[in-house]
């Protein structure tokens, strides 16, 4: 395989510590050759963003600027349709023929996938990386006990149908506690301090 791309999916409603520091960890580990935030813009199993899409995005932006290998994909902000991963997967398979594709999530996440639009379809395609510890995940679904691996080096030997848990779990923060926090006018844990700049400068969230 000549080729791996990471795939970080979520509202990032806005993005903090947690995520910047997941990607650096994962990176680290996997030295992907490209490393994605595809924020999503029409979410299947949470409620809608708050922020608007384009400060999203500039909030994306903002945070990644500069680091080698980190881009953001847009694909899923103008899609009209729910944000189903597997069509994002499929359009990127396309779009890189001869490279793997690696899709990153949380737990939370992790123990709905069997309730995800053609989620075995997702295993066809791409190797999942899950942000826990696989004690604690819900593997009671056969199908997905039978793709889990231990070895983290097969995600980037095998092409698809892997999935590994990253054994990290010290990662605090929270979108919904910094907006808490900000609703309060308290300073919130994880953010960045161009990201509070940028929020407070076009009021996002309406009650900063």
């Amino acid at each position: 395989m000549s080729k791996v791309i990471g795939i970080l999916g979520g509202s990032f409603d806005p993005i903090h510590y947690g995520h910047l520091n997941i990607a650096n960890d994962l990176q680290q580990l996997f030295n992907f050759d490209k490393f994605i935030f595809m924020p999503c813009g029409n979410p299947v199993f949470k409620k809608n963003n708050l922020a608007s899409n384009h400060h999203r995005l500039n909030m994306l932006n903002i945070a990644i600027n500069g680091k080698n290998n980190f881009v953001v994909d847009e694909r899923e902000l103008h899609r009209n349709s729910k944000s189903y991963s597997i069509l994002s997967l499929e359009e990127l398979q396309q779009e890189y023929p001869a490279t793997s594709l690696v899709w990153i999530m949380g737990l939370d996440a992790f123990n709905h996938f069997h309730e995800w639009y053609r989620y075995q379809d997702i295993l066809n395609i791409a190797n999942l990386v899950v942000i826990s510890r696989p004690d604690a995940a819900n593997l009671a679904d056969q199908l997905l006990a039978s793709h889990l691996t231990h070895n983290p080096n097969d995600i980037l030997s095998v092409p698809t149908g892997k999935i590994y848990f990253f054994p990290h779990s010290n990662y605090p923060y929270s979108s919904s506690s910094i907006r808490n926090a900000l609703k309060n006018n308290q300073v919130p844990n994880g953010l960045p301090d161009d990201i509070l700049t940028y929020i407070h400068n076009n009021n996002c969230y309406q009650f900063t």
